[in-house]
């Protein structure tokens, strides 16, 4: 596993429905997580679809100016 800096946190949201998980994954959108992997289906899980999010920090701007991600 590799080693994410402190402008990375993952987490893994999950939901007894696809519906559901796909709020989670809205919700979550609103504060600057991105989906990393696919959907995932568990089936011995109470919360059987899965899916992994990672946050992304916008960088400041820089001199030129133009904001980047990290």
């Amino acid at each position: 596993m590799e080693l994410l800096g402190i402008n990375h946190k993952r987490k893994i949201l999950k939901g007894r429905t696809k519906r559901e998980l796909e709020k989670e994954i809205e919700r979550h959108k609103q504060y600057g997580y991105v989906e990393v992997s696919e959907m995932k289906y568990f089936e011995a899980d109470s919360k059987p679809y899965q899916i992994l999010v990672e946050k992304r920090w916008l960088a400041k701007e820089n001199r030129n100016e133009s904001a980047k991600v990290v």
